[in-house]
């Protein structure tokens, strides 16, 4: 039984990260970062417009990095679900997630799922 949700939770949680496009955010979130580091180290800015600047994209990061923490939370919310309830039902889901045979389960779930679902889904 645990097994079995466990390849729903890594399926459903894959698939909450296809759909929110985290990977995507990560990326521009990280192009974002560098944005922020060229403007410090630029030269030829002085240092009035760069704090100006900092000033404005300081919000833009505190805002990006609640959306992006929202989003994760919300694709893991699966497995946080699910080890709410065997908190008072103690079915020992927590013990399979945190194992070597559960991680290696959901790794291969993942891989496989994300092989057949490049196949059928284009």
């Amino acid at each position: 039984m645990n097994i079995i949700l466990l390849i729903l939770c890594s399926i459903i949680t894959v698939e909450l990260f296809l759909q929110f496009k985290i990977v995507t955010k990560l990326l521009l979130f990280k192009n974002f970062l560098n944005n922020i580091t060229k403007l410090l180290f630029s030269k030829k800015k002085t240092d009035q417009t760069k704090e100006r600047v900092l000033k404005i994209y300081s919000i833009k990061l505190l805002k990006e990095t609640f959306v992006m923490f929202f989003l994760i939370s919300m694709a893991l919310f699966p497995f946080l679900f699910i080890i709410f309830i065997n908190f008072f039902f103690e079915f020992q889901f927590t013990n399979l997630v945190i194992s070597f045979k559960g991680i290696i389960i959901s790794i291969v779930t993942i891989i496989i799922y994300g092989k057949l679902r490049g196949y059928f889904v284009k």
